[in-house]
C-alpha cells in the first residue's frame, strides 16, 4: 500500500531530524501526502498561550502563503479541538456552514478539514488538514 510506505518513509526522516522547525514541515508536508489532502497546515502555540509561534503550510504556492492572515487557535472548529483535545473531520456540507473554521483569512475554500491535536508530554500542537 503507497500510504504505507509513505508512512514509514515519513517515519524514518523524522527520527533522523534534529532541527524543530524543519521536523514540523516534514510533519505537515508528510500528512498532507498521507492522506491525500490537497492543503495542510500545521501551527504551534506557546504553552499556556493561544501565541502562535509557528505556522506551516503544505499545498499553498508561494503568493497564497503571502496572503494568508494569522490563523486562529482560540476560534472556530480549531479553538475546539485545541479546548478539547478531540479531532473533528468535517465534510463539505459542514466546511459551508460554519461561519468560522479557525483557518487564517484567504485560506482556500476548503471542501473537507481534518484537524487533529498533536499532544507531547509538554506542549499540544494543532494540525489542521483540508483536502479541496
Amino acid at each position: 500500500d503507497d500510504r504505507l510506505q509513505a508512512l514509514i518513509a515519513l517515519n524514518l526522516r523524522l527520527a533522523s531530524e534534529h532541527d524543530p522547525y524543519h521536523l514540523l514541515s516534514e510533519v505537515c508536508r508528510g500528512a498532507r501526502r498521507l492522506i491525500r489532502a490537497t492543503y495542510a497546515s500545521l501551527a504551534v502555540r506557546e504553552p499556556g498561550s493561544w501565541h502562535v509561534l509557528y505556522c506551516l503550510h503544505d499545498g499553498l504556492d508561494p503568493a497564497q502563503r503571502a496572503a494568508l492572515g494569522p490563523v486562529q487557535l482560540d476560534t472556530g472548529v480549531l479553538g475546539q479541538v485545541m479546548s478539547k483535545r478531540q479531532c473533528a473531520n468535517l465534510d463539505s456540507i459542514a466546511c459551508r456552514e460554519l461561519p468560522s473554521l479557525g483557518l487564517p483569512a484567504h485560506y482556500p475554500a476548503v471542501q473537507g478539514l481534518l484537524a487533529a491535536p498533536i499532544v507531547s508530554l509538554f506542549t499540544q500542537l494543532p494540525w489542521p488538514l483540508t483536502k479541496k
